[in-house]
């Protein structure tokens, strides 16, 4: 005997399995998905002293899992800020990046020929559609164009 199982259910189960789905690929191998994976071993345990009425275990759990929602905010800020901007679907309109010119390509592949001939080793990362800010934590920020100059 099945319940009555509406359309709404289906779609509700299909839209919340996509969602996690996004979540858990994207933090998928960072540090948060560890954390979130200890905040879920937390509350089942917060469920199962509630269920076995250990009030004052449950009472502590609870009001830990308070302060820990702030903690989680503001330790895991770029995360949380990165995980909007993939989620935006205005991001393409209000992106203000520009189209590199074909020129520009052809300049640094020929500045990379160059370099291998001579056995010059580079490490080169072009942005995609994802910011790399929260890849890029030592070095030194140049601000300039991409020319071949900068590149050797």
């Amino acid at each position: 005997m099945i319940p009555n199982i509406r359309i709404q259910d289906i779609a509700d189960i299909l839209i919340m399995t996509f969602l996690l789905y996004q979540l858990y690929s994207w933090f998928r191998g960072t540090r948060a998905i560890q954390v979130l994976l200890g905040l879920g071993v937390v509350t089942l345990i917060y469920f199962a002293t509630r269920f076995l009425n250990l009030y004052m275990t449950s009472w502590v759990l609870q009001e830990l899992g308070t302060v820990l929602i702030i903690l989680i905010i503001v330790v895991f800020q770029n995360e949380i800020r990165q995980a909007l901007y993939r989620f935006s679907l205005l991001r393409h309109i209000l992106d203000s990046r520009q189209e590199t010119q074909h020129s520009q390509f052809q300049d640094i592949a020929e500045t990379l020929f160059r370099m291998a001939a001579n056995r010059i080793g580079a490490l080169i990362v072009f942005q995609g559609n994802e910011p790399l800010n929260d890849l890029m934590t030592n070095g030194v920020l140049i601000n300039s164009e991409i020319s071949p100059q900068m590149l050797e």
